[in-house]
């Protein structure tokens, strides 16, 4: 299966002029059911193949035994006692009893019939069957018919599946936190061949396989649920730390946008990649490149497999997953083992499986929802499916990494409940304990340990996370990496450099000591270790360029080295390059001023070639207005208003002046279109609004670009021929400036377009 997985119901009753399916066989027409059924075929070849009497068992076997089927049954009663009745089904989500196999639900647990009209309020994630539409409705895998609805004939009594709060019995070592079962393990449980126990399921054939998919994808989509809702808890506590900032510099994940991650413990996500990934280059910079390189690959025909499946009467089935996928692990250890014991190839130092990175482009950052672009990618097979459910291995390694975080003084991760205050939580003994801060502990009190560097510590000492302390390793090994830092994180990225090279450090100042001499800052320390360079490169880079570029080519080249390059020291760059970088810049002012004889100074000159550099152009171009020829020109128009006029005049001076956000809509004669305003522009173009624009569209505009930083200083909007434009047009600029102007307006995502004055205008 490719993609997220859905399961959908369909109405009571199908479309006038439509033939029944699904669900609706039950209710619709069923003195032809057997018929209706069997004309459903696509390929009517395959109707004559069919027994007909084997459908007509199995409809009365589900008649008799299935609470679903009964449930549905009742409505086709009830509309023959009432045909005119609007009737919908509710399938209730909870349960009395405990739903066990020999304890059925009876079908007042299970339905609940409403007649007329109704409120969806309190029915939580009860599934409701319309009367007649032409639209689904997704029945959510937490229901517990969800499988009993998918797979009548594998639960023919329609008894229930998972369920939320299902508790554990009978099983031993409990701990307060696992009082109660997971999807994961109730699967788990289910996909075992048992003696006291039905074969059905596992007999189902290629069912069997999708129904496989199916639990597996319902497992994810749990997972998918529980990221989603605690969002701003993985952003606030796990990405601030900023450990592992891959693909981007996540220097500061609030300024991301709108954000969806999947955080390094989800299997399969990027931070998870490329934890393993990293760690796997952190075993070969340890030992080594491999020199051994192996794939190993299932073969159907394995005599453990034959005998399995002859022993169980199931011979040459290939669907049994389930058993490929247990054998294929037991082998796949045997040959680990072999390896290591028989040494076929000499002594193993180390080992990884294969580790998989994938490059992408990083240029649009905005909105991104790494939970949809996991499910676009995703691609799962039965036996992929089976083995994550058994949860075997997926990726494995020796030695083991020990992933040691880094932090400046008082900037350590602290996870905390949404209900505890500030002042407990600072209370909560240890909470000032990180493995960083212990390891400068261990080497205050402990003089063989300051012979370590940080990445080689846990070669010796072992960190007990429980009692956060570090203990001397009595056996095994382990190496250490440390954290990935981007180098737009500033002090935090020099510290790790120098992390990397001294040894017995017992605080932050014995970091930044090189020769007796403590710097006030690691990049000071750096730069007196020598691990950073002179920037001879880049000021090279930059005089050469001068003998041909422009200044404003000349800037932009500046600005690209800046930010694509290792800058070491960028006000040593500045100053080197300051003449050739300001070339052009008493032109320029020159000519923005109209006044030819302008002379400025150094600090002056300095100061607009910063500016330059760091300006905003579509704001300078909204700025670009001689003020008091603008003031002359507003005077005469001022006195030109009507009495209804002058009361719009001030009714929207008034929302702009004190941020009231009001929208204003006004008719009259004659236009101001684009083309006659100075700087005008169409709506598709300063917006960026998709030219095929839908109800879930939003403007093409990014957290921290020229644009978004207009927006951010606008203070009304003037849309000319509004009654022309596409109503989605409107709501995705409100969408988009709601997102955008989050920071300047209080509760500005609940406010019309952020709480931006709009003037919509119309010519009649």
């Amino acid at each position: 299966m490719s993609g997220q997985n859905y399961h959908h119901i369909g109405s009571l009753l199908p479309e006038d002029g439509k033939r029944p399916q699904f669900a609706q066989f039950y209710i619709y027409d069923t003195k032809n059911e057997i018929d209706n059924r069997m004309n459903t075929l696509l390929n009517p070849e395959k109707k004559t193949e069919i027994d007909n009497e084997i459908v007509v068992e199995l409809s009365k076997m589900l008649d008799q035994h299935n609470t679903l089927v009964k449930s549905f049954r009742m409505v086709r009663d009830k509309y023959k006692e009432q045909p005119e009745a609007t009737l919908r089904l509710r399938l209730l989500q909870n349960r009395a009893s405990d739903g066990r196999q020999y304890n059925m639900p009876t079908i007042s647990e299970v339905v609940g019939l409403i007649v007329g009209d109704f409120s969806e309020a309190n029915y939580e994630r009860d599934v409701i069957v319309e009367h007649r539409t032409n639209g689904l409705q997704r029945i959510t895998d937490l229901h517990p018919s969800f499988m009993s609805m998918t797979y009548p004939l594998i639960h023919p009594y329609g008894e229930d599946g998972y369920r939320l709060r299902i508790p554990f019995r009978g099983v031993k070592e409990i701990t307060p936190e696992t009082k109660q079962l997971t999807m994961l393990q109730y699967y788990s449980f289910r996909f075992q061949q048992r003696l006291n126990e039905g074969y059905t399921l596992l007999r189902a054939g290629r069912l069997l396989q999708q129904y496989i998919v199916d639990s597996y994808m319902a497992i994810e989509e749990e997972k998918f649920r529980y990221v989603r809702k605690h969002q701003n808890k993985l952003r606030t506590h796990l990405y601030s730390g900023l450990m592992d900032a891959i693909h981007r510099g996540d220097s500061d994940c609030t300024k991301v946008g709108k954000s969806i991650i999947l955080p390094s413990s989800h299997t399969g996500g990027p931070r998870y990649r490329a934890q393993n990934y990293q760690d796997a280059m952190v075993i070969c910079k340890w030992a080594g490149y491999p020199d051994l390189f192996l794939t190993f690959t299932c073969n159907p025909k394995w005599p453990e497999l034959q005998d399995m499946l002859n022993l169980i009467g199931q011979k040459d089935d290939e669907n049994r997953v389930d058993i490929i996928c247990r054998v294929f692990y037991i082998k796949l250890y045997q040959l680990m083992q072999d390896l290591k014991r028989e040494q076929p190839f000499g002594k193993i130092i180390a080992w990884s499986d294969k580790t998989t990175a994938t490059v992408q482009s990083i240029d649009n950052t905005e909105g991104i929802d790494e939970i949809k672009t996991y499910l676009d990618c995703i691609y799962i097979s039965a036996t992929e499916a089976c083995w994550r459910i058994f949860q075997f291995d997926i990726h494995y390694r020796k030695p083991s990494v020990e992933r040691l975080p880094f932090h400046l003084p008082g900037e350590h991760t602290v996870i905390f409940g949404e209900d505890k205050c500030p002042e407990n939580v600072l209370g909560t003994p240890g909470v000032d304990k990180t493995k960083f801060t212990e390891w400068l502990e261990t080497n205050k009190n402990n003089e063989d340990a300051r012979e370590l560097t940080y990445s080689d510590f846990p070669t010796c000492w072992v960190w007990n996370s429980k009692d956060k302390i570090w203990t001397r390793r009595k056996q095994g090994i382990a190496i250490g990496r440390i954290y990935f830092a981007h180098p737009s994180t500033g002090e935090r990225f020099y510290m790790r450099m120098m992390l990397n090279f001294v040894k017995g450090c017992t605080s932050y100042e014995s970091i930044r000591t090189v020769n007796g001499v403590t710097y006030s800052t690691f990049k000071g320390a750096c730069y007196a270790l020598g691990l950073l360079d002179d920037d001879k490169e880049w000021i090279d880079c930059l005089t050469e360029a001068a003998l041909w570029a422009t200044g404003n080519e000349l800037r932009h080249l500046f600005v690209t080295i800046l930010i694509n390059c290792q800058v070491s020291d960028v006000t040593k760059l500045w100053k080197s390059n300051y003449t050739t970088l300001s070339e052009d810049i008493t032109a320029l002012q020159r000519k923005r001023f109209k006044m030819e004889d302008l002379q400025l100074n150094d600090q002056q000159v300095e100061a607009y070639t910063l500016f330059e550099i760091e300006c905003n152009r579509l704001v300078n171009e909204e700025l670009d207005y001689d003020t008091k020829q603008l003031k002359i020109l507003h005077d005469k128009s001022f006195a030109l208003l009507n009495p209804s006029q002058k009361i719009a005049y001030e009714a929207i001076l008034n929302s702009v002046e004190n941020e009231e956000g009001k929208l204003f809509f006004i008719s009259g004669h004659g236009g101001i279109a684009a083309l006659l305003l100075p700087n005008g522009r169409t709506a598709h173009s300063r917006f960026h609004i998709p030219l095929e624009v839908t109800a879930e569209s939003t403007c093409e505009i990014r957290h921290g670009t020229l644009l978004a930083e207009l927006l951010m200083q606008t203070s009304l909007i003037i849309w000319d021929e509004a009654p022309m434009a596409n109503k989605y047009c409107f709501e995705a600029l409100d969408k988009t400036l709601r997102d955008i102007l989050r920071t300047r307006y209080e509760n500005s995502t609940t406010k019309p377009f952020g709480g931006l004055t709009i003037i919509c205008y119309e010519i009649f």
